[in-house]
């Protein structure tokens, strides 16, 4: 009870003292809103430029021999918040940097800024993004200058996916040394054995028409079968023709 009495003899001390001060009080805060107003319409205007990206991940190595399945895309669920982190790296801001000279653009007249400065500058005015359950990542870019924010944003997608399309090539250069040894054991395998098949062969003397596989060995047994029954039927048809004959004699 005494505690009650405790906190609702603050609070009425708190709102005497609002009573007696309110004048200060909404003055104070009328400064606050002025200066707050004051100070942001002198501020320089800054734009946003946003790039919307989407990511997805490709297959793995590709199969070469004794997979059936095709090459699917995967779905990496930390493909996006990898490529979020990459993005912002110097791996990609770098190229960014010195293929738009924006050390000379925001070095001024008197000198150029360092490599780093201009890499720490473009990462104060980056923003990368996940959108949510989805595989695009937004890239926002902010400027006092619309322009060079949409140049900077496009620049960085550009970057990437040229980085992106190298690493796919090097990924399909091993894919094709890969089949190429493939190829190569394969074929030895088939030497192998036709070596092997020409040595019994020669073992055990047996004679061969076709000892490359190109031609079709049954098929003149085939028609000479059918000859040699057609010859059957023609000579079967002469021996009643000539008792047909016999008769009428």
């Amino acid at each position: 009870m005494a505690q009650k009495d405790e906190v609702r003899l603050h609070f009425l001390d708190y709102w005497r003292v609002i009573r007696i001060r309110w004048g200060l009080i909404l003055l104070a805060f009328l400064l606050v809103l002025v200066t707050a107003a004051v100070v942001t319409y002198f501020q320089p205007r800054e734009y946003q430029s946003s790039v919307f990206m989407e990511v997805k991940s490709t297959a793995e190595n590709p199969r070469i021999f004794g997979m059936n399945e095709p090459n699917l895309p995967v779905h990496d669920p930390q493909l996006a918040p990898t490529v979020f982190q990459v993005i912002q790296r110097t791996g990609v801001l770098y190229p960014v940097i010195e293929q738009l000279k924006l050390q000379e653009k925001w070095g001024g007249s008197s000198r150029a800024i360092s490599l780093e400065q201009a890499y720490q500058r473009l990462r104060s005015k980056l923003e990368v993004d996940e959108v949510r359950n989805t595989d695009l990542l937004q890239i926002s870019m902010f400027d006092t200058n619309p322009q060079e924010a949409a140049d900077i944003a496009n620049k960085i997608v550009d970057v990437y996916q040229d980085t992106r399309v190298e690493e796919e090539k090097e990924i399909m250069s091993r894919a094709v040394k890969t089949m190429d040894e493939q190829v190569a054991k394969q074929q030895k395998r088939v030497d192998d054995a036709r070596a092997e098949t020409a040595w019994i062969r020669d073992e055990e003397h047996i004679v061969d028409l076709n000892p490359e596989g190109t031609e079709d060995t049954q098929a003149p047994a085939g028609r000479a079968f059918q000859q040699t029954g057609a010859n059957r039927e023609t000579q079967g048809r002469g021996a009643d023709a000539n008792a047909t004959h016999s008769r009428h004699s």
